[in-house]
């Protein structure tokens, strides 16, 4: 199971929507602006699927939502348990992946954090877990699933761990440049495992509903198809790429978009039967916002922790919800719009 299955589904942008954004870069002065755009977005989503924050403004490219109130049944009552268990490192400096090339950091910007979610209904339970980490090894969700069972009982094919795919986190994985922190691989495993167990631990009654918006205004493409005449060099030499991510930085080498970009923020909600917030579990496919030091969750841990401020302060401050954001198909996607014809503008961080 793929955090990308849990939309419903893959739509193409509405264009007659989203054409204002696409004459100029869209490329917003800093990560602050960015999230609280979208979580004004997943906060009006929410309230279209009828049990998360009121919807005080739709956008005319906002699908409709399908609400499913899910309480007693001849199988059982659907519960659902919440856990978020930081996982930041104890011992640094660590090994940070994303950079391209190997580096070490021993400076916290912000906390990473696994986020643990268990259904279950009659009998049956799943484990969801979203981790602020650049990508997970196998072998090492394999362990960790195994841990996470042998504590639960929960059955590892049923259990997923996703990583959002920050590109400021400590390396679990050998990849982009970066050898795997040996010793964040053995501690990011307990701690993924700790949060699974405390998600069951956590089981109560609940409601859930589903929405999804269009969040085309949020991303473009990013891999662009070159010329004929200016093909690329594979690292073992050849004129063998095609297309690649940011081959149109100079326009005159590409011919277009390699393809269409998913612009889908799709959201599970969960609530108590009685309305009160439990979870919110969204999925988007756009890239790493970029430009922070490590380690940070990147946008989205700040989307997480922002929409939980924020349902909280709408529910009236009795319960604050896990929110966890997954990462979708988004090789291919970023924030930068190379239709553009402006120039880029410095990106920081606030």
């Amino acid at each position: 199971m793929s955090a990308s299955n849990l939309c419903q589904q893959t739509r193409q942008p509405d264009r007659q929507t989203s054409n204002a954004w696409r004459q100029g870069f869209w490329r917003p002065p800093n990560q602050s602006q960015f999230i609280v755009r979208l979580v004004s977005l997943g906060g009006i989503t929410l309230g279209l699927a009828g049990i998360g924050l009121p919807a005080h403004a739709a956008s005319p490219s906002t699908s409709a939502a399908q609400p499913a109130e899910n309480t007693a049944s001849a199988v059982g009552a659907f519960q659902v348990g919440t856990a978020a268990v930081d996982v930041t490192p104890i011992k640094l400096p660590v090994a940070i992946n994303g950079g391209m090339t190997a580096r070490l950091t021993d400076q916290v910007n912000d906390r990473v954090l696994a986020r643990a979610l268990v259904l279950a209904q009659g009998g049956t339970e799943l484990a969801m877990v979203v981790v602020d980490s650049c990508m997970l090894p196998r072998d090492l969700l394999d362990q960790t699933k195994q841990l996470a069972s042998e504590k639960t009982g929960i059955p590892a094919n049923r259990i997923m761990i996703a990583a959002t795919h920050t590109h400021t986190a400590p390396a679990a994985m050998s990849c982009l440049g970066t050898d795997a922190d040996p010793d964040y691989r053995a501690y990011v495993r307990l701690r993924v495992a700790d949060g699974i167990a405390a998600a069951q631990k956590a089981l109560q009654p609940a409601r859930v509903g589903w929405a999804s918006v269009d969040a085309a205004d949020f991303m473009a493409v990013r891999r662009w198809i070159r010329r004929p005449d200016r093909i690329g060099t594979d690292p073992f030499g050849n004129a063998t790429v095609r297309a690649n991510m940011h081959a149109a930085r100079d326009p005159d080498a590409v011919t277009g978009e390699s393809g269409p970009e998913d612009p889908e923020l799709c959201l599970l909600s969960f609530t108590t039967p009685t309305g009160e917030p439990l979870a919110v579990f969204a999925n988007l496919s756009m890239h790493y916002f970029s430009g922070v030091q490590p380690i940070s969750a990147d946008y989205f841990g700040r989307y997480c922790s922002q929409l939980e401020n924020r349902w909280q302060e709408q529910g009236g401050g009795v319960r604050k919800p896990l929110v966890l954001m997954s990462h979708g198909c988004s090789g291919d996607i970023w924030r930068r719009d190379y239709t553009g014809k402006t120039p880029e503008r410095m990106n920081t961080i606030s």
